[in-house]
């Protein structure tokens, strides 16, 4: 976490942050042997983000998660069956416009694989509330084709 302070012209201490502090790349390789599938998940960190802002005890917080991307890439052997990155905009009928405007694009994952079909599950969160659309991806790999479906907690 980066935290610059700066003080205003009225005397309110002003602390940035930003999660994460720097821009990362974290790599998630997932190896099926039966099929001889390579699934590998990038996820990069962005120069864009979106702001929490607060204030306690007069100081006033400004939290800025980075948004990400996510490289998805899905190989059979040396042939590769799909090389793809996924933003949040990529979800907008999902989500909507104003949801995408205060959201990241939290976390993206293997799930598991059944019957030629892939499954990855996916969360574009506000920050620092329960406020989430998780959703169900799924790769067919013999039409090499996408579907979407949410995801609802039936025990919400």
């Amino acid at each position: 976490m980066t935290i610059s302070e700066n003080q205003r012209s009225n005397d309110v201490n002003v602390i940035e942050r930003y999660f994460p502090e720097e821009i990362v790349t974290v790599e998630f390789d997932t190896i099926i042997s039966s099929q001889n599938l390579k699934i590998s998940i990038k996820s990069k960190s962005l120069d864009s983000y979106v702001t929490n802002e607060f204030v306690i005890e007069g100081k006033k917080y400004i939290d800025k998660y980075r948004d990400s991307e996510k490289h998805l890439l899905v190989r059979r052997s040396n042939e590769i069956l799909m090389d793809t990155v996924l933003r949040k905009s990529d979800f907008l009928e999902l989500t909507g416009d104003d949801f995408l405007k205060i959201a990241d694009f939290h976390g993206y994952w293997f799930n598991g694989i059944e019957n030629d079909t892939i499954e990855f599950f996916g969360a574009i969160n506000k920050p620092e509330t329960d406020w989430s659309v998780a959703f169900y991806h799924y790769f067919d790999l013999k039409t090499k084709t996408f579907k979407i479906k949410e995801h609802i907690d039936e025990e919400i």
